[in-house]
């Protein structure tokens, strides 16, 4: 039995590439990501030039 106006969509987003996802994202969660990976990098590097100094 069909409806009149139905549709078969789906719901939810439509899925989504890596770029799309993390890199040009604007979820809070997904930037609270990016934000601590990139400051564990940077202290990372820090910490090896630091180390590679004394």
């Amino acid at each position: 039995m069909e409806f009149p106006g139905y549709h078969d969509h789906r719901i939810g987003p439509e899925p989504r590439s890596f770029w799309s996802r993390y890199v040009f994202s604007q979820d809070h969660k997904v930037i609270a990501i990016q934000y601590t990976v990139t400051a564990l990098l940077v202290g990372a590097i820090r910490l090896d030039r630091y180390a590679a100094l004394g």
